[in-house]
């Protein structure tokens, strides 16, 4: 389902021109602490984050965003790789109206690790401490 959403906006974005924006970052994961084989002390990452905003007109715009995350030490999934789409709508507003359909993540407040409340959105836990919230398929109205 991510594949066919993330193909409907990929293609309309082509068609309106609208630039793609997004962060390619390298890190390294610094363990001072010798654990032994086969654990590593020194873990690269490689996360990349791709998204854009498509204005179709005045009422009706778009959104999507791609995010990865790899680590290449590792050489068996499901640790060497991660890939999801947390947002991905379509939104239409009227004046004070607005509804929204597609991906989507909710924040309920701000809690250093994770949020006891936050139960719309799961967590994604490929690395303890580079947690992700998922997007969830949702329909959002205010009115």
């Amino acid at each position: 389902m991510k594949i066919i959403l993330l193909f409907c906006f990929i293609f309309p974005s082509l068609v309106f021109a609208d630039p793609i924006s997004g962060q390619l970052k390298s890190t390294n994961d610094d363990y001072p602490v010798h654990f032994g084989p086969p654990t590593e002390d020194l873990v690269p990452y490689v996360t990349l984050e791709v998204g854009q905003k498509i204005k179709f007109s005045r009422l009706w715009k778009a959104q999507w965003k791609v995010f990865g995350l790899t680590n290449l030490a590792s050489k068996y999934p499901p640790e060497n790789a991660y890939c999801d789409v947390p947002e991905a709508f379509v939104e239409t507003r009227s004046g004070t109206k607005r509804l929204r359909l597609g991906m989507n993540t909710v924040n309920w407040g701000v809690v250093d690790v994770s949020s006891p409340s936050d139960v719309v959105d799961t967590t994604a836990l490929f690395h303890p401490l580079r947690t992700r919230k998922q997007g969830a398929p949702m329909i959002e109205a205010q009115f």
